[in-house]
């Protein structure tokens, strides 16, 4: 084709704007592949160096026998958690992967939008962190600071500044009700952030949009709600019964960090208060900035108090969190670049902090990090194009678990009866193929107040009691024995008796000779001083413990976590121990005496009594946190007849 010198003069005037904005459609959907694959988070077909954690195949269990939350199940994941699970337990591979995939988009479309508006540094130091914040990592906890995100960016991308049309709005809307049936923490914070954005289009009178937000999640919620197979009335039930497992969490699983821990964590909780405070005093005055910084500092507080409040592991949820934040805040808050660069050194400041527990004592070795992110990306893409082999996997996978807990002796006892689990050990029985009958607060840990601690010791006085029981006995945090359990400890010693033990575990039967059970004697009260000793009778015998928050106490408790006492105990050799007292449990009631600290003190006390230690005495001590309780304390002591079961 001949074309005039004028025109030849106009195409290549306009070839480098065409080639320019080629290459840039070409960078965008480069970088929307790239954090789509970070963003991804799917069952692992490989074998990891740490265990599995044993509440996640009760909650594919008990949403394909359709459980009822709230009344049969009572946990910190709700309904569809089997969604965030860290390996596959032989259900729901479809849903999780559809999950995984579209939760991937939207994120991913979210963070493309924000992270364009960061500066050119930060841009680039996020993007390179992203593949190693976005991890698997230990227990579990790794992707919960990335929901957090999605929460953030859903929130703040919903303000009608951001010009959101409807159909995002809604897609988001029905993500965050299934949020909401992931685990109660990410409800708690979808609620708060669906409220905040209603009110602000309510307030700018346009009120249609903010109801098509709440709306989507709304149907969402009760959508998935029916389909996961729960009743409508157990639906206040989840809410009232996940907020109290959610309250006695923080003092419940309280753990203080090292000095160490608590310097950088309270210096980079400031670093980003001060970023929140210079950015929204940077931007235009609006009460929408208000908006804004409501949705950025809930997010900010959550992530700070679940990593803060069992500070092991979990402190690396605030710090990925935190990262993620830091980075992308200037751009939450639409600040112009001009004003970013003075804010630059603050934002890096608050990155190297997320960082510095990785670089100054690094727990994992490169090779480490490579084969993760390898093997991660290399599931991924398996997953993405040919699922069934992905399957095959993970099929492969759950096998190898299976051959590591096999369990014969007990398998041929239990048969096909009713088999409870008291610990944490749910998965050897699901892996065994029992059948399994959870009680309602099953990973008893987290049964750490007197209400929840009486639904379980109610379960097992029922009719639905499990014929057989396994039993691991443990605790965890270096606890007083038989506190986790409280009143069910009693109620299976008085019902069951031990009949194989195989391994590390025990089956126990219930015994038809065993009548009515155990039966408490008379109360006996006394009001004691911390530090001062309260003699323990020879008898089995049931204690409370009663302790009186102070305002200091309930304030520490809410912002990060409770305090946690101790109990120092006499044994009748003169021997003296100190654990750990959980102050719900402790004020539910715990078997004191005997001390039973393990299975062979379990099964010889139904054989030699006389060879189980003894508790002479014990006192409450505060090691820290004497401010968080008042001095007077309030001990119950109860002989306890009818224990053990006769054989």
């Amino acid at each position: 084709m001949n074309l005039k010198p004028a025109a030849q003069d106009a195409v290549r005037r306009q070839a480098p704007w065409y080639l320019t904005a080629r290459a840039g459609i070409i960078g965008r959907g480069l970088l929307a592949v790239y954090a789509w694959f970070c963003f991804v988070k799917l069952p692992t077909a490989a074998p990891r160096d740490e265990f599995a954690q044993t509440f996640e195949p009760v909650l594919s269990f008990a949403a394909a026998h359709r459980l009822q939350w709230g009344r049969d199940i009572i946990f910190t994941y709700g309904p569809l958690g089997f969604l965030a699970s860290d390996h596959y337990w032989g259900r729901f591979f479809w849903p999780i992967l559809l999950w995984s995939f579209v939760f991937s988009v939207l994120l991913t479309a979210l963070f493309l939008r924000f992270s364009a508006r960061a500066t050119v540094p930060v841009r680039a130091v996020l993007y390179v962190a992203l593949p190693f914040l976005t991890l698997p990592s230990c227990g579990g906890i790794g992707f919960d600071p990335i929901y957090f995100l999605f929460i953030t960016l859903l929130g703040v991308g919903a303000l009608p500044e951001e010009g959101v049309g409807m159909a995002l709005l809604c897609v988001c809307g029905a993500a965050a009700g299934l949020l909401c049936l992931i685990k109660f923490t990410l409800c708690l914070y979808c609620l708060f952030t669906m409220l905040v954005v209603l009110a602000v289009y309510c307030l700018g009178k346009r009120p249609v949009a903010g109801a098509v937000l709440a709306a989507s999640s709304a149907l969402s919620f009760l959508a998935a709600w029916f389909l996961a197979g729960q009743g409508i009335a157990n639906l206040p039930l989840y809410f009232q019964r996940g907020w109290q497992i959610a309250s006695a969490y923080s003092s419940g699983m309280a753990l203080s960090p090292p000095a160490w821990g608590q310097i950088l964590g309270v210096a980079l909780l400031l670093c980003l208060m001060a970023s929140l405070g210079l950015c929204r005093r940077a931007s235009p005055r609006s009460w929408l900035q208000t908006a804004r910084s409501c949705l950025v500092g809930a997010g900010i507080f959550l992530a700070w108090k679940e990593g803060f409040m069992r500070a092991d592991y979990h402190v690396f949820l605030f710090l990925i969190y935190a990262f993620l934040i830091a980075a992308l805040m200037p751009a939450l808050f639409k600040m112009p670049e001009k004003g970013q660069r003075w804010l630059l050194p603050l934002t890096l400041g608050s990155l190297f902090l997320c960082v510095a527990p990785c670089v100054v004592r690094p727990q994992v070795s490169p090779g480490w990090v490579a084969a993760r992110l390898l093997g991660k990306r290399a599931e991924t893409v398996e997953a993405l194009f040919t699922p069934g082999a992905f399957k095959a996997d993970l099929g492969r996978q759950l096998d190898s678990m299976r051959a590591g807990a096999l369990l014969p002796r007990i398998c041929a006892e239990a048969a096909e009866a009713p088999v409870g689990v008291l610990g944490y050990d749910h998965d050897v029985a699901l892996l065994n193929g029992l059948n399994f009958r959870p009680h309602p607060v099953f990973q008893n840990l987290c049964c750490s107040s007197p209400e929840l601690q009486r639904l379980n010791a109610a379960f097992f006085s029922s009719p639905n009691a499990p014929e057989y029981v396994l039993w691991r006995y443990r605790t965890i945090d270096f606890r007083f024995p038989t506190l986790d359990d409280g009143e069910v400890v009693p109620r299976v010693l008085a019902s069951y008796s031990p009949v194989v033990r195989e391994g590390a575990f025990v089956l126990w039967k219930k015994n038809p000779a065993a009548g009515s059970g155990y039966r408490f004697g008379e109360k006996k009260e006394s009001a004691v001083f911390t530090e001062q000793w309260v003699q323990v009778p020879d008898q089995p015998t049931w204690m409370q413990i009663e302790l009186r928050e102070t305002w200091a106490g309930a304030v520490g408790r809410f912002l990060c976590r409770g305090a946690m006492p101790f109990l120092d105990v006499e044994l009748q050799d003169g021997q003296l121990l100190r654990y750990r007292l959980p102050p719900g449990n402790a004020a539910a009631g715990f078997l004191v005496n005997p001390l039973l600290r393990s299975n062979e003190d379990m099964t010889r006390w139904f054989s030699k009594p006389g060879d189980v230690p003894r508790v002479a005495a014990v006192r409450v001590h505060f090691e820290s946190g004497a401010l968080c309780f008042d001095d007077a304390i309030r001990i119950v002591t109860r002989e306890i007849k009818g224990l053990p079961a006769a054989l």
